[in-house]
């Protein structure tokens, strides 16, 4: 295990950092700007190295990129409906940067904040190797009321990444992360997913952009993954929006403090991803508006170029009564999110 850093540019006068976490069969990039994984290095079959996300090249690309490509988003995840909500009898207005909606943490959300480098380390059975980050989000920052300290904690060991995200604030607020990571398993020459095989360990979705909280059983449906299936084969349409999966799932939770949300698999290349987490669901996005005009290291984002696994509380969870308490974050109170892939 090792890491190593180096420059990944400036922002005004800042210097942006690049950590890298390297194990024998894993290498993770890591970039201040957005606590961002910029690149994540894996063994095929025949132990045949490649970039299995999606990221750039330069930095310049990651603050002009308008997809959330490979940061953590918040302070709230996914949409919130007309960027609205009520907190201690007030009421609080929200980007609509999704127009009606809010999404990610509007226009100032954090896969935008240059995060502070906290230090990196190999642990001392040099089992693993991570990199902390921190930000300290001010009281109004995309309009959310009071001061939220966070941090992104990126470890790596063997062929694991444990991503955990940690926050605490002065008052009482919403928190919601995610990692919002591009994935394709077939590496960066594989033009679409498509042909992924995806389990989904869920019964339930909540069905629409904006859940009010209704529940509705995956059986019987396009959104049907319990058994093992291609992303391509019963690709749903979406009306005047291109088709494909864009979709909040109710993961099947267990007693233990991580349980299994998904596992992903390419046949080509023989790579797979299990994933596992303590939140209570996760979106399954598979790059619908993605349609070539971005590209980064090499490569256009073409439509479901990559799919997203981004686990978290449940959209709009603020305004459904029933899952409030979800997105409530309490003075004295400590926000805890860990997402943990393993790959094969």
């Amino acid at each position: 295990m090792k890491f190593s850093r180096q420059s990944f540019g400036q922002l005004g006068t800042r210097d942006v950092g690049l950590t890298t976490l390297t194990s024998a069969s894993l290498e993770v990039r890591v970039l201040d700007y957005g606590a961002t994984v910029q690149a994540l290095l894996v063994p095929d079959r025949q132990g045949h190295v490649e970039d299995v996300v999606l990221g750039f090249d330069r930095l310049e690309e990651y603050v002009a990129c308008p997809a959330f490509v490979g940061g953590i988003v918040g302070r709230v995840a996914n949409r919130i409906a007309n960027g609205r909500f009520e907190l201690g009898g007030r009421e609080y207005q929200l980007d609509t940067n999704d127009a009606p909606h809010h999404l990610h943490g509007g226009n100032s959300g954090w896969d935008k904040m240059l995060w502070a480098y906290e230090g990196a380390s190999v642990s001392e059975d040099g089992a693993s190797a991570s990199v902390r980050l921190s930000h300290d989000s001010p009281d109004g920052e995309g309009r959310y009321p009071g001061r939220v300290r966070a941090y992104a904690d990126f470890k790596v060991t063997g062929s694991t990444l444990e991503i955990s995200l940690l926050g605490t604030a002065d008052r009482p607020t919403l928190l919601n992360l995610a990692h919002h990571g591009y994935f394709n398993l077939g590496g960066p020459n594989r033009a679409h997913v498509l042909d992924h095989e995806l389990v989904l360990h869920a019964d339930e979705l909540t069905p629409g952009v904006i859940p009010d909280g209704t529940l509705t059983p995956v059986d019987g449906t396009p959104f049907d993954f319990r058994a093992k299936k291609t992303l391509g084969r019963d690709l749903p349409e979406r009306g005047p929006a291109p088709p494909g999966y864009d979709d909040n799932f109710v993961v099947r939770r267990t007693k233990d403090a991580l349980f299994a949300v998904a596992e992903l698999s390419d046949a080509v290349s023989g790579r797979s991803m299990h994933v596992s987490s303590n939140q209570p669901g996760v979106q399954l996005y598979s790059g619908n508006f993605l349609d070539g005009s971005l590209s980064g290291k090499g490569r256009a984002f073409t439509r479901h170029a990559a799919v997203c696994l981004e686990t978290q509380a449940f959209p709009n969870a603020v305004n459904v009564p029933g899952w409030r308490e979800q997105v409530l974050l309490e003075p004295g109170q400590t926000y805890r999110h860990v997402q943990v892939f393993r790959f094969r």
